[in-house]
């Protein structure tokens, strides 16, 4: 049926644990066809399901009201990444 059943605590654990990678996706103005931002998107590689997209873990954060811990990630890694 597709639904992965996700913990909270496994979803914060994932987050420290270095689980979770960042993609990039690119923001292209229809008129001038330029690129002009990019959307920061995060995957999560849990051991023993595989990639799982946002939708499959995020409404547990924000049920939890822990959503600003993958925020936090993002920010941080978006960071890195842009630093390297």
């Amino acid at each position: 049926d597709g639904v992965v059943d996700v913990e909270l605590a496994d979803i914060i654990a994932a987050i420290g644990d270095g689980e979770l990678v960042s993609h990039y996706q690119p923001l292209v103005s229809f008129q001038s066809g330029r690129i002009v931002g990019v959307e920061a998107l995060a995957r999560w590689e849990r051991p023993g399901t595989g990639r799982l997209s946002p939708g499959a873990f995020v409404p547990c954060l924000e049920e939890g009201r822990r959503v600003t811990d993958l925020t936090s990630w993002m920010i941080d890694r978006a960071c890195a990444d842009l630093d390297r």
